[in-house]
C-alpha cells in the first residue's frame, strides 16, 4: 500500500485499523519514525478498543443468559435449578439448529467425508 492509498482510506474511515497500520509501515519505509509511531499506536488503540467492546458484550450476554433469564423463570414459578436447566436446554437446541444449518450450507465433499467418518 502506498502512503496515498492509506491516506485516502483514512479519509473514508478514520477508524480503519489496517489503514493506520499501513500508513505506519509506509512512514517507517520513509524513515519518518515519529509519524510511524503515532499511526501504529492509533492502530493498536483501535484494536484494543474493539477487543474490549467484544468482551464487554460477551459478559453482558452471559449475564443476561445465565443470571437474568433464569431469574425470570423463577418469577414464573420454576425453581432456580429448573430455570437454569431450561435456559441451557434452549441454548443447546439453538446450537443444534444453527450447526445443522451451517453443515447444510457446506456441500463440499470433504465436509461430507469428515461427517461420515465419526
Amino acid at each position: 500500500m502506498s502512503g496515498r492509498d492509506t491516506t485516502f482510506l483514512l479519509q473514508a474511515d478514520p477508524n480503519d485499523v489496517r489503514a493506520h497500520a499501513g500508513l505506519g509501515e509506509v512512514r517507517i519505509e520513509q524513515r519518518r519514525y515519529a509519524e510511524a509511531e503515532t499511526e501504529l499506536l492509533r492502530a493498536v488503540a483501535l484494536v484494543l478498543g474493539t477487543i474490549t467492546v467484544f468482551y464487554a458484550r460477551g459478559l453482558g450476554l452471559g449475564y443476561l443468559l445465565f443470571l437474568a433469564w433464569p431469574r425470570a423463570f423463577v418469577l414464573a414459578g420454576f425453581s432456580y435449578a429448573e430455570s437454569l436447566l431450561l435456559v441451557i436446554s434452549v441454548i443447546n437446541i439453538h446450537h443444534f439448529l444453527v450447526d445443522a444449518f451451517i453443515w447444510r450450507l457446506r456441500r463440499d465433499p470433504s465436509y461430507a467425508a469428515a461427517a461420515s467418518a465419526s
